[in-house]
This record gives structure tokens, sequence and C-alpha cells, in this order.
């Protein structure tokens, strides 16, 4: 499956680097951000129905949204501040493409997984918007640890057996990556962002839970 592993701006979203209100039935980006994405996803079904491609275009629609707007207040941060959101969307993005990869990986895939990647790209905007707002854990704290466990356990129950993905070794890689970064990804956030702990950590969970199929909290 190929994907973007970050939330770029992109397609007919921009006419010459300016939001193109027309490719987004007539709304400016704050409009759509205003409107919120439960509200945002009834409005484009009552127009393109139900289907993965309508429910994913809706999805990038929204983060298109949340991103130009969250790049207009970005921009007005000092420059360390700047810095370390742009990091830190880049790393959280890696971050959900090694998790969704396995996911999709373990699951056997299907379409359904667009919809998730979609959404997983608005939960990232979501949590630099909160971010910038000022929003300060507003979230109650997950296990992450536990998380982890989760797709360990995953991983060894496929390992040898009928069901190990014929891209295991691959998904392997990814595993070990991800591992890999995720000490690194919880420093940079308690270092960077103090106080957003909560609301980051859920971020990766619930990503955590996309590859091994674990049920959020």
């Amino acid at each position: 499956m190929n994907v973007s592993i970050l939330p770029l701006l992109i397609g007919a979203s921009f006419q010459n680097g300016q939001w193109n209100r027309a490719y987004h039935y007539g709304k400016t980006a704050e409009q759509i951000v205003a409107m919120g994405n439960k509200k945002w996803s009834e409005f484009t079904a009552a127009k393109n129905g139900y289907s993965t491609h309508a429910m994913v275009d809706s999805e990038r629609h929204y983060r298109d949204a949340l991103y130009y707007v969250n790049e207009k207040l970005t921009r007005t941060r000092p420059e360390k501040q700047r810095s370390a959101l742009r990091n830190l969307r880049k790393e959280v993005s890696l971050y959900t493409d090694r998790t969704l990869k396995i996911g999709y990986s373990l699951s056997g895939g299907g379409t359904i997984y667009q919809i998730f990647w979609a959404a997983s790209e608005v939960r990232i905007e979501e949590a630099i918007s909160a971010t910038l707002a000022g929003r300060k854990d507003e979230t109650a704290p997950v296990n992450l640890s536990k998380q982890m466990d989760n797709l360990d356990q995953a991983l060894r129950s496929v390992k040898g057996t009928d069901s190990q993905p014929q891209d295991f070794d691959e998904i392997t890689k990814a595993y070990v990556n991800l591992r890999a970064q995720h000490p690194k990804l919880i420093n940079l956030i308690k270092s960077d962002f103090p106080g957003y702990e909560n609301l980051w950590s859920k971020v990766l969970y619930d990503r955590l839970g996309d590859a091994s199929a674990s049920e959020p909290e």
C-alpha cells in the first residue's frame, strides 16, 4: 500500500499557493475547521455519499483545512516553536506510517485502511491545533506500554504460522524502526511540549492500536 508519510497540502486544494475555495465547495479553510470534523463529514456525505473514496476525500479535505489554519498560526510563533511543531508533525507522521503499514499487513489489508490513513492525518492536525491553542492535557492518560505489548503479541502470534503475512520481514523492519523511534519521540514531546504529554501520547496510543487491532481505551 503506497502512502504519503506526511500530511502535506497537495493536489487541487491550492491554486498558486492559495486556498482553493472552489475545490472545497466554496468554503474557506477557517469555515471548514469551524464546522468540525463531524459536521463537515455530514456535509460532504450529503453531496457525495458514503463510499470509501468519498469518506477518504472528505477526511483529506478536512485535513488540508486544518493544516492550512495551523500553518497560518504557526508562522506567527517564534522560530524555535515553529521548528519544534513542524518537526513533531514529521516524526508523528513517520510513526503513523509505520504503525499503519504493520496493521495493514497483519489484518490482511482492505480498503478500510485508506480511511484509517486519512483519519490518522486529521488526528495529527487536531493535536497540533490543540497544542497551538494551549489546551494542555485535557486528555486522559493512556498506557502506551500496554499498547506496545499488544503489538508485540500480535506479531509473535503470527510468526511462523499460516497467518504470517508474505511481507513479514518488511513489517518486522518497520516494527524495529518503530521501537527505536518510540522512546525518542516520547522524549521529544516531553522536552519540547511539556504539559501536552497526554494529548500526544493518545495520538501514539491510537496508532499502535491500529497496528495491533487493539480496542481504544
